[in-house]
């Protein structure tokens, strides 16, 4: 049986994107299983952090300018 290239690359792509895919999944699939079995803890959350620890990269920029 004769497989040309672009046929080749075709399944080569479907292989790593279906390999990737189901990665992706396992992961997601995990977090979500772990994130009922751990305990959050009402610490700072990132709305409520003060604006002064968030850098100001367009002063930054005009400074390089």
């Amino acid at each position: 049986m004769y497989i040309d290239p672009g046929t080749g690359s075709i399944i080569i792509q479907m292989l790593i994107g279906g390999i990737a895919g189901i990665g992706f999944f396992g992961y997601a699939f995990r977090a979500k299983i772990k994130s009922l079995f751990t305990k959050k803890s009402p610490a700072v959350t990132e709305a409520a952090a003060p604006a002064a620890d968030i850098p100001d990269t367009f002063k930054e920029i005009d400074d390089e300018i």
